[in-house]
């Protein structure tokens, strides 16, 4: 049975210290049997997730094919939901899911997740702050690696009442939206998106315009890119000067 169990570890440390793009290639940065290792131990002291032997070495294999730190992704993962009250089997599984990503993709499901389950924040139920958190996590490794950081500074912004103060439905649907959108990964779109807002809303050198319109201005702006509200800003205050084109505001 040692033998077998031995022989077992061995094969998880085989399929992953090759890297995924070449069989000919170690990765010499995954430590598989020290994930497995951390992962079962876990599980063994999580008595209240009801396990079988057989059940939490499965998903202990599994979690070591992430390689370096998936035991770390798994098991902050895991805490994180089963104290937000989901229970134990499916926050395994989620976990088990973020634990073959990056680190950053662990760290934005973190962030997005506490930002939409938080009652001082979106206030969202369980099931659509997980959502929410999977689709901005994904995000991070197609596209923008600034989505989850937009996502929280974005809805801060939304419901602060020192700030816009609106509905927590349509902060969730804004900083969704936005947060998705940007295909720039190097930069993103919160910090220009709010500096426009402002610009567009209260701003001397602005237009004045009512929230609601400066939302939708800034949303079409940065969707075009995040650089695109800053080249908008300047554009109008040229038009609106004397010395430029002497415009109307």
């Amino acid at each position: 049975m040692r033998l077998v169990v031995l022989i077992g570890l061995l094969g998880v440390v085989f399929s992953c210290s090759h890297s995924k793009e070449s069989d000919d290639l170690v990765d010499f940065h995954c430590t598989p049997a020290k994930e497995f290792i951390t992962s079962l131990t876990y599980l063994r002291q999580a008595k209240s997730f009801k396990l079988s032997e057989d059940e939490m070495r499965k998903i202990s294999s599994r979690v070591a094919k992430g390689c370096h730190n998936s035991a770390k992704r798994f098991i902050n993962t895991t805490d994180l939901l089963v104290t937000a009250r989901l229970p134990a089997k499916a926050s395994v599984k989620i976990a088990l899911d973020i634990s073959s990503g990056t680190d950053e993709q662990s760290d934005a499901f973190t962030k997005v997740f506490k930002s939409a389950f938080a009652k001082n924040k979106l206030d969202l139920n369980l099931p659509e702050s997980v959502d929410i958190a999977q689709q901005i996590a994904a995000m991070i490794k197609k596209k923008s690696e600034n989505a989850a950081e937009d996502f929280d500074q974005l809805v801060t912004y939304c419901v602060s009442r020192s700030q816009l103060n609106l509905p927590r439905t349509y902060c969730s649907q804004l900083a969704i939206k936005l947060s998705l959108s940007n295909e720039d990964r190097d930069q993103g779109i919160a910090e220009s998106f709010i500096d426009n807002v402002e610009f567009l809303r209260n701003s001397g050198d602005g237009p004045k315009l009512s929230t609601k319109d400066a939302l939708k201005l800034a949303s079409d702006l940065v969707s075009i890119s995040p650089s695109a509200p800053i080249n908008f800003e300047e554009a109008y205050q040229f038009a609106v000067r004397k010395s430029g084109l002497g415009m109307s505001r």
